[in-house]
């Protein structure tokens, strides 16, 4: 006995309404990749510029703490760096704060910055 909707030869095919429905779930998949993929571009690329004026920040750090206490660069107020500038305040005859301040550009164009932040004492730089 043979059942009535078995198909055979050339009615064993997907029909047009199949194959469109296929195509539209295929066309929204690689959609949906390819604009995670772009997502993870974006913000690796950002990450990675952040990183660099981290390290920047780091490198004018340890280059200020280095200086003698009394040097011009560690006198008080705002003195420019690339990308930046680093602010002294006096806290104490033997202490001064140091602040950091890298820019970087987000995406956008939108203007980000990295600040770090450290005390010098007298009494560690002769």
């Amino acid at each position: 006995m043979k059942r009535k909707n078995q198909r055979r030869g050339r009615d064993s095919g997907f029909t047009l309404t199949e194959v469109i429905i296929a195509g539209a779930i295929a066309v929204v998949s690689l959609v949906v990749v390819g604009s995670a993929l772009s997502t993870g571009q974006r913000s690796a690329s950002m990450a990675a510029r952040q990183v660099q004026a981290m390290h920047k920040a780091r490198s004018v750090l340890e280059n200020v703490t280095r200086l003698s206490f009394h040097d011009g660069a560690l006198s008080v107020g705002r003195h420019t760096v690339t990308s930046g500038h680093y602010d002294v305040r006096q806290v104490d005859e033997r202490t001064k704060d140091v602040v950091v301040r890298i820019l970087w550009v987000g995406p956008n164009n939108a203007t980000n910055w990295v600040a770090l932040t450290t005390s010098v004492s007298a009494s560690l730089h002769y």
